[in-house]
C-alpha cells in the first residue's frame, strides 16, 4: 500500500502514525495484512523568516504564528508606522500572523520635537532633534551683548560657535530635551567729547567714557582776559535749556556726543593822542587781549 500526505497551506509532512493494523510503515509503504489498518499522516507548520530592519522580532517563525514586532527608535527620534518590503502581510498593533512566505519589514522614524526657549533673545520655538537652531540675542537700547548661558537642557558648548564678531548668535544641533538658553546684557560705554571754538581761551572738563543713565557734568572755565560764549553743537541744542550755564548737568543718553564750548576774548580800548608837535597818531581802538597792535605816528 502506498500512502500518499496533503499537508495544507504552509504545513509540511513529518511521520505516519499507525491508529491500527499493526503494519510498519517505510518510505510511505506498507505491507496490506490480513486485518483493516488505520493510519494517520502527521503535520507541522513550515518555517519561513522575517527580517526587521529597525527593530526586534525578527528570525524563524511558524507558519500561522503570531508575530510581535518591537521599533527600536534611537536617541531623539520616534516611532511612526510600519512598511512591509516583501511577504505581502497586514501589521496590526505591531503584530501580523506569519503567512507562508519570508516577510520583510522597515520601522519608520521621524525626530522628536523639543521646545528652545531664548531669554533675551529670538530664535526659540519647537525644533526637530538634530535640527540646527540659531538663537539671536537682541540687546535693548544702551545695553550691549555679554555672553550665553545655558539654563537647562545640558551643556551645548561643544556644539556651539559664535556666528559674528559680537557674538550675539549662536549654533548648536538640537539635543534630545528641551532647552533654554539666557542671553546677557551689560550696559554699553558711550563717549563725550568737548571741542572748543572761538578766540578765547579756556578749560573745560566731562569728557570721557559714561554708560547710558549715569549722570554727566561737563564745565567750562575761562581764562583771564577771556569770556565765556555759550554750548552749541546739536546735542546741546538736545540736551541742554539754558546755552549759556557755564556748568551742565544730565544724564548720559545712548550714544555719542559732541559738545563745543565757545569763548571769546576780552576787548580793551587803545587810545592814541599827539603830544607836543604836529602830526597824526593810528592804531588806536578796540583791541583784544594779547593781539598784536601796530600804532603809527606820522609826523606832519
Amino acid at each position: 500500500v502506498n500512502l500518499v500526505a496533503t499537508p495544507g497551506v504552509g504545513y509540511e509532512f513529518v511521520d505516519w502514525t499507525v491508529n491500527s493494523g499493526g503494519v510498519t510503515i517505510l518510505s510511505n509503504s506498507f505491507a496490506m495484512p490480513n486485518n483493516d489498518v488505520q493510519v494517520t499522516a502527521n503535520f507541522q507548520p513550515k518555517q519561513y523568516t522575517v527580517t526587521v530592519n529597525g527593530g526586534n522580532g525578527g528570525g524563524t517563525k511558524d507558519y500561522d504564528s503570531v508575530v510581535n514586532l518591537v521599533a527600536t527608535p534611537g536617541v531623539g527620534y520616534e516611532f511612526v508606522d510600519w512598511s512591509v518590503s516583501s511577504g505581502g502581510v497586514t501589521i496590526l498593533s505591531n503584530s501580523f500572523a506569519m503567512p507562508n512566505n519570508d516577510v520583510q519589514v522597515t520601522a519608520n522614524f521621524q525626530p522628536k520635537q523639543y521646545t528652545l526657549t531664548v531669554n533675551g533673545g529670538t530664535g526659540g520655538g519647537v525644533t526637530d532633534y538634530g535640527e540646527q537652531v540659531i538663537p539671536v540675542a537682541t540687546p535693548g537700547v544702551g545695553y550691549e551683548f555679554v555672553s550665553w548661558t545655558v539654563d537647562s537642557g545640558g551643556t551645548l558648548m561643544n556644539g556651539l560657535r559664535d556666528i559674528n564678531t559680537g557674538a550675539q548668535g549662536l549654533v548648536f544641533t538640537m539635543p534630545d530635551r528641551d532647552v533654554v538658553v539666557t542671553a546677557n546684557f551689560e550696559l554699553k560705554e558711550y563717549s563725550v567729547k568737548i571741542n572748543m571754538s572761538g578766540s578765547g581761551t579756556g578749560t573745560v572738563s566731562g569728557a570721557g567714557k559714561y554708560k547710558m543713565g549715569d549722570p554727566v557734568t561737563v564745565s567750562a572755565v575761562v581764562d583771564d582776559h577771556s569770556a565765556w560764549g555759550n554750548w552749541s553743537g546739536w546735542w546741546a541744542g538736545q540736551i541742554f535749556s539754558d546755552h549759556t550755564l557755564e556748568s551742565q548737568t544730565f544724564d548720559m543718553p545712548a550714544a555719542d556726543i559732541v559738545f563745543v564750548a565757545n569763548f571769546t576774548p576780552v576787548y580793551y580800548q587803545l587810545t592814541t593822542s599827539v603830544g607836543s608837535g604836529s602830526g597824526t597818531v593810528s592804531g588806536g581802538g578796540t583791541k583784544a587781549y594779547n593781539e598784536a597792535v601796530t600804532v603809527n605816528a606820522t609826523a606832519s
